[in-house]
């Protein structure tokens, strides 16, 4: 056989598996895509009844609850469980959450609720929208009597261990130390 046949044939053996390769490969990215976009399509769907907290300042921000007992069974939390409470980042919202939330509903009471001037929650003048308000907003919700009330819910016994005063003094002295991080890493 002559050289020039032997390479073309090596040639053209090698495009045929490039072009296999490349099938498989496209097959399995559009199947993912469809995947995510199934996924995508309900996302910010997951809702909870809305509870409004009012800040200092009379900024109203939108909160969320979601209860073990509406997701599992009838399933009541058991004593001493704790409550996750999401914050999400700049220029996003509660929604942010919806695959952590998709994960945990049912499974662990959570509480999701939007910063001021994002998502749902009301807009705030320039004065107040700093980091430091931004914690004392977080330590608002967690102390808020409706929020509290929602979260007690009909479980006295699950209201009588819960420890918001406790709670509270730990997020306080979180942002604390996450205030100071901050003033040494600007300076």
């Amino acid at each position: 056989m002559n050289v020039w046949v032997k390479r073309a044939a090596g040639i053209g053996a090698g495009v045929l598996a490039t072009a296999a390769a490349a099938v498989v490969v496209e097959r399995r990215v559009v199947k993912t895509r469809r995947a995510s976009a199934d996924d995508a399509a309900s996302y910010g769907a997951l809702r909870s009844p809305a509870v409004e907290v009012e800040t200092e300042d009379g900024t109203m921000l939108h909160a969320e609850v979601d209860e073990i007992a509406p997701y599992a069974n009838g399933a009541k939390p058991a004593p001493g469980q704790p409550t996750l409470v999401f914050v999400h980042g700049y220029a996003l919202n509660l929604d942010c959450w919806h695959f952590q939330r998709a994960a945990y509903r049912g499974q662990v009471r959570t509480v999701f609720y939007d910063q001021r001037s994002h998502g749902r929650s009301a807009r705030s003048d320039e004065a107040h929208c700093t980091i430091e308000q931004l914690g004392h907003d977080l330590r608002r919700v967690i102390e808020d009597d409706n929020l509290r009330i929602r979260l007690e819910g009909g479980a006295l016994e699950q209201a009588r261990q819960f420890a918001w005063e406790k709670t509270a003094a730990r997020s306080l002295d979180v942002y604390e130390r996450a205030r100071s991080f901050m003033r040494e890493s600007v300076s």
